[in-house]
Order: C-alpha cells, then structure tokens, then sequence
C-alpha cells in the first residue's frame, strides 16, 4: 500500500510522462542491498583480521625456532621477574642478567629439595652464580621465599663450569643465551 506522498510522485510522474516532459525516476534503495553491503564489509573487515593474526602467528613461531630469539626473549623475561623481586630483596648488584628457573611440580620439588619448603607451582628461582645465590621468589604472592647459596661443580675433564640441579625434573630453565646451568641448592652447605 502506499502512503500519500508516494501517491503523490506516482501520480506527477504519470502526469509528467503523459505531458511529454522526460522524467527521472530515482529508485530508492532496498534495505536488502544496504544489508547486503555491511555484510560485505564487515565479512572483509574479518579477513583481514584473520589474515593480520595469522601473520602475527607464523612471526611468533619464526622467532621461537630462532635459538638467539629464543635467549633474548628469555633474557628480557629474566630482567622482568629480576625487576619484580627486587622491589622486595636487595639483588646482587653489578651480575649479569639471572638465570630463572620455574618450579613446574611444587610437591616434587619439596620433596626433592626439602629447603624450597613454602614453594608453590610456578615461583621462580633466581640464579646469580657469580655471587653464589639463588633466590627463590614467588610472583604470585609477591613474597621472597628463601635464599640459598648456589655450589659449583667442576666435572672431571672439562673446563668449563657446570652446575647441576636436584631440581631438574620439577623446573624449566630459561637460559640467558650464555650457557646452560642449573643450581644445586642447599641450606645446609656454606657459601
């Protein structure tokens, strides 16, 4: 049905045409095209952000093969847990960026290592060895757990300095990019 005006144009139109004047007849958009255009728009405006994720997604893996991506990334990740506990502890100053070690398995580790008593999954050990430090820090609680001095072990034939773990099967290491070391903690020996 049409509405008065729409009357109207047909009939000026119909009188128009039979006039002899030419006349332009404008249609008026259906709301189904203008539909069909936002859905056109916001269906690119979807894969383009697929297509932007993906990329960001194939770059991150590009970088996690990369083992110097893989130290720097962990470096920077060393310096932000660094970062936090010294708010809490005084850290040996003049080190070089920390060795962190996460505790994967808390039960384990305590039975392993009965001195990381209070630890819970997911703290972290910072490991200074220059100084003969290892600080355990919980960032989830934001609380220094324990401090424990770090020894060295030399194995026989080799010149480099090694350390060892009692740990290792309940923590992930998160090398510097310089070597790979883990700590031996014990509350019992002396620094």
């Amino acid at each position: 049905m049409m509405s008065p005006k729409e009357k109207e144009a047909y009939s000026d139109s119909v009188q128009a045409t039979m006039e002899g004047t030419p006349i332009t007849i404008t249609k008026k958009r259906k709301p189904r095209r203008l539909l069909s255009n936002l859905l056109t728009v916001i269906l690119l405006l979807a894969v383009v952000a697929l297509g932007y994720g993906y990329y960001q997604k194939q770059n991150e893996l590009k970088m996690l093969k990369d083992p110097a991506a893989q130290a720097e990334v962990a470096r920077k990740d060393a310096i932000a847990v660094a970062a936090q506990a010294s708010s809490i502890v005084l850290l040996p100053e003049g080190e070089e960026v920390p060795e962190v070690l996460t505790i994967n398995d808390a039960e384990l580790a305590i039975k392993e290592q009965p001195n990381l008593a209070g630890v819970v999954t997911g703290d972290k050990i910072l490991l200074y060895v220059t100084s003969g430090k290892a600080i355990v820090y919980s960032p989830s609680r934001n609380k220094i757990v324990n401090i424990l001095p770090v020894v060295l072990q030399r194995p026989q034939g080799q010149g480099t300095t090694n350390t060892q773990t009692n740990t290792s099967a309940n923590t992930q290491s998160s090398s510097n990019g310089t070597t790979s070391r883990s700590a031996n903690t014990s509350a019992n020996d002396e620094e």
